[in-house]
C-alpha cells in the first residue's frame, strides 16, 4: 500500500502532501480544493506510460479524438500544469510499502524533427526543421527509471510501446458514463468467474437482484439485470445507484493489488444503505489487497464510514489558504470526535 503522497504543480495544486494513508482514505473539501486532482495524480502515477495523459479521466471527459493532434498540447496538456505554466514540471511522488519510492514527473519539451526525402539530391534537398511539442513522463520505481514520451505532429500522435505499470489502478468517475465499457468489463469478469462480488454488492441496494447479463438488444452491448420480473431489464432503468455500485464493485476487481479511485462516492447511494456499502468496500478491499481513495461532499457518507470503527480508515480534509493547499488528516481515534461535532466536509 501507499504510505504517503506528494503532488507538485498539477492543476490548481502547487504543493500538497498527504501523510498517514490507510487502507480506506476519504477525501473531502470545498469545491476546487483539489479532491479530484488527488485521484487523478494517483492515476497518473499508476500507469507507467505517458499515454495516460490522454485518458478520459485525466482530460475530464473531453473528446480528444475530435481535435487535430496538434491541438492536444494547447488544449489538454496545458490545463494539467499549475497556472498553465509548461516551464514548471508536474511531479507526483509516493512511498509504497513494498516498492519503495514511486515518482512520475511530466514535462513539456520541443523536439526538433528533421525530415528529408530519401532520394533527394544535394541540390534539391528540402529539410523540415519544425519543432513538435512532446510530453515526457519520467518514471522512477526504486532504483529503476524510464522515460515515456508522446510527440504531437500536425497529423498524428507518436508514442513508444507501453512500459511497465507501476501498480494496478481503476477509476470510478462521477461525470463520465460509458455503458458499453461497463458491459465489456462485466464480460471479462464473467469469463474469470468473478461476478459474484458484483451481485453481492448490488444486493445491498436491491435484494431482489438475482443476476447480471450482457446483451445487445439495443444495438450496443449493455448490462441487463434479473430483478424478479418476467424479463431482464437494462441496469440503468433500475436506478443510478445500481449503476454506480456496479462500477464500484467491478473496478474493485480490476484494482486487485493496487488502488481504487472513486470520485463522489455518495452518488446514487441513499444514506440508509451507506453503512452496508462501506462494509462491502472494507471487506473486499482487505480480501483483494486494494487501497481505496474516495472523494465525498456527504456528511452522511463520512458518518457511515466512521460507524465501522475500523483502524484502516483515514479521513483527509483538503483546505486552501493564502499559503496554498494543505491536508488535515483525521485518524480513526480522532474521526469519531470529529463526526460527533458535525465536522464540515463540503
Amino acid at each position: 500500500m501507499l504510505k504517503n503522497l506528494r503532488i507538485r504543480n498539477y492543476r490548481a495544486i502547487t504543493e500538497l502532501r498527504i501523510d498517514e494513508l490507510r487502507r480506506i482514505n476519504l477525501i473531502s473539501g470545498k469545491n476546487n480544493s483539489g479532491k479530484t486532482t488527488v485521484l487523478e495524480s494517483l492515476f497518473l502515477l499508476s500507469e507507467g506510460h505517458a499515454q495516460i495523459t490522454l485518458h478520459p479521466f485525466i482530460i475530464r471527459g473531453m473528446k480528444s479524438d475530435r481535435l487535430p493532434p496538434n491541438a492536444l498540447s494547447s488544449i489538454y496538456w496545458r490545463q494539467m500544469f499549475s497556472s498553465l505554466d509548461f516551464e514548471t514540471p508536474i511531479e507526483v511522488v509516493a512511498e509504497h510499502e513494498s516498492m519503495g519510492s514511486l515518482t512520475v514527473m511530466l514535462e513539456r519539451v520541443h523536439d526538433k524533427v528533421v525530415k528529408r526525402p530519401v532520394n533527394a539530391s544535394e541540390d534539391s534537398l528540402m529539410i523540415d526543421r519544425r519543432q513538435h511539442p512532446t510530453l515526457v513522463a519520467n518514471y522512477t520505481r526504486n532504483n529503476s527509471d524510464w522515460k515515456s514520451p508522446i510527440r504531437v505532429t500536425d497529423k498524428e500522435i507518436q508514442m513508444e510501446q507501453r512500459g511497465p505499470d507501476m501498480f494496478p489502478a481503476a477509476f470510478v468517475a462521477s461525470a463520465i458514463s460509458d455503458l458499453k465499457a461497463d458491459a465489456q468489463c462485466l464480460e471479462v469478469l464473467k469469463r474469470q468467474k468473478k461476478v459474484h462480488r458484483v451481485v453481492a454488492a448490488l444486493s445491498v441496494v436491491d435484494d431482489s437482484l438475482k443476476s447480471l447479463e450482457v446483451m445487445s438488444a439495443t444495438g450496443t452491448p449493455m448490462i441487463w439485470a434479473d430483478v424478479g420480473l418476467p424479463e431482464l431489464v437494462p441496469l440503468p432503468t433500475v436506478g443510478g445507484g445500481m449503476v454506480h455500485i456496479t462500477r464500484l464493485a467491478m473496478c474493485m476487481e480490476l484494482a486487485r493489488g493496487g488502488v481504487l479511485l472513486v470520485d463522489e462516492i455518495e452518488n446514487g447511494i441513499h444514506h440508509s444503505i451507506a453503512t452496508n456499502v462501506w462494509r462491502f468496500i472494507l471487506a473486499t478491499a482487505q480480501e483483494l489487497d486494494v487501497q481505496v481513495f474516495v472523494t465525498t461532499h456527504s456528511y452522511e457518507c463520512l458518518q457511515a464510514a466512521q460507524s465501522l470503527n475500523s483502524d484502516q480508515l483515514a479521513f483527509h480534509r483538503l483546505e486552501y489558504t493564502e499559503a496554498g493547499h494543505r491536508c488535515v488528516t483525521f485518524q480513526p481515534k480522532h474521526l469519531e470526535t470529529a463526526v460527533r461535532h458535525n465536522l464540515e466536509v463540503r
